[in-house]
């Protein structure tokens, strides 16, 4: 008996085939989805973002910075980002301070006081809620020596 060659695929490489084909159709649909959804997916991160560092603060008070008033800021910009339609350039100077946050899994001082600045300067309104979150240290400057008074010594030559 003559065997006839088989004529297709087999049944494996089809069942690979279709598989393949459905996890492109899914991936391409879930590209499409959050591209048209995009505003509501990048407030949803921002939302994500800034409840997370509120609770962080209040769980670990951070020396220096007012849970309560920054509690206070970060609301009222919740409140008006969901209200109001993205702006794209101001929003892309936001992005590095949450994701520096986001990074080190610590916040500090300065890290509240660059997001309540990048909060500031997407709404310049909500400037009046920042008073007292972050406790402004006196920083200490240690002279110049250029601008040190002259003394009575001569250089040394060699």
């Amino acid at each position: 008996m003559e065997q006839v060659p088989k004529k297709g695929m087999s049944k494996g490489c089809m069942v690979a085939l279709i598989i393949g084909i459905v996890l492109l159709v899914i991936v391409v649909a879930l590209g499409i989805t959050c591209y048209l959804k995009r505003d509501a997916v990048i407030k949803w991160g921002t939302q994500s973002a800034l409840t997370m560092v509120k609770a962080e603060i209040a769980k670990t008070p951070v020396p220096g910075v007012n849970a309560e008033k920054f509690g206070i800021i970060v609301d009222s910009f919740l409140t008006r980002i969901e209200a109001e339609p993205l702006d794209y350039q101001k929003y892309q100077q936001f992005v590095p301070v949450i994701q520096k946050i986001g990074a080190d899994k610590q916040v500090d001082a300065a890290e509240v006081s660059q997001l309540v600045d990048a909060v500031v300067t997407y709404f310049p309104d909500l400037e009046p809620l920042r008073s007292g979150i972050v406790e402004e240290t006196p920083t200490v400057v240690e002279p110049d020596s250029a601008s040190a008074p002259a003394t009575d010594s001569v250089p040394v030559t060699q």
